[in-house]
């Protein structure tokens, strides 16, 4: 669709990439003839209220930042062919794209990269806003050597009042960048961000992120239980400073890792200007001020109810891994047991820059999981398996599928809460172990799908994601 019009400003040029809401064009802006990027919902998309929300919402979080390690945002709103947003044009790749043509990155570029994101970082939360997302695919790279960080549709930002514009519980994120707080649904925080810098360093210094798995589940489990490989056990190169401070970061409690982002900024100053760096390759390049008032923020989007995600009832939260959590957005399968690997490719493909949430994100990896320096595996879990999810996880699976039916608009969303509620009930009886009486709950439940079906309120296609409540009873039972 190159020489479309979009916000009767934008002329969209030339495709750049696409993610799973959203497509990127090379455009220009025909007021000023500035080149600019544009995401441009998809169709399907555009209609869901949701979706227009998250872009409304990056609009706005952009708006309250500018770094020159930010990418800015123009404008934003919603045509005819749905909502757009305008944003700067870096021109060059992100750090996934070097990942897949080098394997590994120079030491010095990796430090000098991170020290350029913990700096846009630094900003972001002095304005109260966590990405929630950073990874390689969200890492831009122009050809001065300057890093832009992008994709703030899944940032959450604090208003005045201390609140948040998204749910705690909302779980959000990439699984190979997420840090165990996240990916359990409890609250984050600056050093949320921190874990997942931890997470793009390894993958620049070793070529992979610190764990990887068949599944999701695998992933997760991997987060919240094993420690990784020290990165100098995988490549003698790096300086024991760097491995240490990774090694911070990528801590499992939030109060074991560095206490800020301008801390970790500094650290990475220090290790660049060691004896015996290469100060040609390290030397960070200079990054003007971005001009002001140059580009107003515009924001001309609809208001829509917010999608607020149904609270996660804290009981659970705390009980249940992120592995049962995310896996649900992948396949029923994904919770029961994730398919063999096809191979093992001499370096791990690390993921691209088109995730918006872990829902567009959660696909099996060739790769088996990383061993670990302390593993916690169950005895009887086959070698580089996550363990078989219990009955509580199995339960708390069908929780999420229920919302995420509701947010794909393949179940009524009335009709959905009282699942939910029927559903947390059981929860209830298996946290008391009362199994029969969970039991009893779900049975209501499985006949109330069938209601539900027949009544038109949930679609066949949202049905059949929903359709795993015997096989819950069977592992009950």
């Amino acid at each position: 669709m190159a020489d479309r019009i979009v916000g009767e400003r934008y002329r969209l040029e030339k495709r750049l990439g696409r993610g799973g809401t959203a497509t990127v064009w090379r455009g220009v802006d025909l007021d000023t003839g500035d080149r600019v990027a544009v995401k441009v919902l998809d169709p399907e998309q555009a209609a869901r209220p949701v979706v227009v929300e998250r872009l409304r919402r990056e609009a706005q979080t952009v708006a309250h930042l500018d770094h020159p390690n930010i990418v800015a945002s123009h404008a934003a709103g919603v045509d005819d062919d749905g909502g757009f947003l305008a944003m700067e044009l870096v021109d060059g790749p992100t750090v996934a794209d070097l990942l897949t043509v080098h394997g590994q990155l120079p030491v010095e570029r990796a430090v000098a990269i991170a020290e350029q994101v913990s700096d846009a970082l630094a900003a972001a939360h002095a304005a109260g806003v966590i990405h929630r997302d950073i990874k390689p695919g969200n890492l831009l790279v122009d050809g001065a050597g300057v890093v832009k960080v992008c994709d703030f549709g899944i940032a959450r930002l604090q208003v005045r009042d201390g609140s948040a514009l998204t749910s705690h519980s909302e779980t959000v994120g990439t699984c190979e960048y997420m840090a165990p707080e996240q990916a359990t649904g409890e609250p984050v925080d600056a050093r949320t961000d921190l874990y997942a810098l931890g997470c793009v360093l390894h993958a620049m210094l070793t070529g992979r992120p610190p764990f990887l798995g068949e599944t999701a589940m695998a992933v997760l489990h991997q987060h919240l239980e094993r420690a990784p490989v020290p990165v100098r056990a995988l490549r003698s190169d790096v300086p024991a400073e760097l491995d240490h401070l990774i090694g911070r970061l990528l801590a499992k409690s939030q109060g074991d890792r560095p206490a800020t982002a301008t801390e970790v900024r500094d650290a990475l100053a220090a290790i660049r200007a060691m004896p015996g760096a290469d100060a040609a390759t390290v030397v960070l390049p200079r990054t003007p001020p971005r001009p002001i008032g140059r580009h107003r923020m515009r924001v001309a989007l609809p208001v829509w109810m917010s999608s607020a995600a149904m609270s996660l009832r804290q009981y659970w939260i705390a009980m249940v891994s992120a592995a049962a959590i995310l896996a649900t957005v992948v396949t029923v399968a994904v919770v029961v047991a994730g398919e063999e690997p096809s191979g093992t490719p001499a370096a791990a493909p690390v993921p691209g820059p088109a995730t918006v949430t872990a829902q567009a994100r959660l696909e099996p990896s060739d790769v088996p999981p990383t061993p670990a320096a302390s593993p916690k595996a169950t005895p009887s879990a086959p070698a580089g398996r996550a363990p078989a999810a219990t009955p509580m996880e199995r339960v708390a699976a069908l929780a999420s599928l229920i919302e995420r039916q509701i947010d794909k608009g393949e179940l009524d969303p009335v009709a959905g809460r009282d699942l939910l509620r029927q559903v947390d009930r059981a929860s209830d009886w298996l946290k008391g172990g009362r199994d029969s009486k969970a039991v009893e709950r779900l049975h209501e439940v499985d006949a109330r799908l069938g209601e539900l079906l027949r009544d038109g309120k949930v679609s066949r296609t949202g049905f059949n994601a929903l359709n795993i409540v015997d096989s819950i009873i069977a592992a009950i039972t």
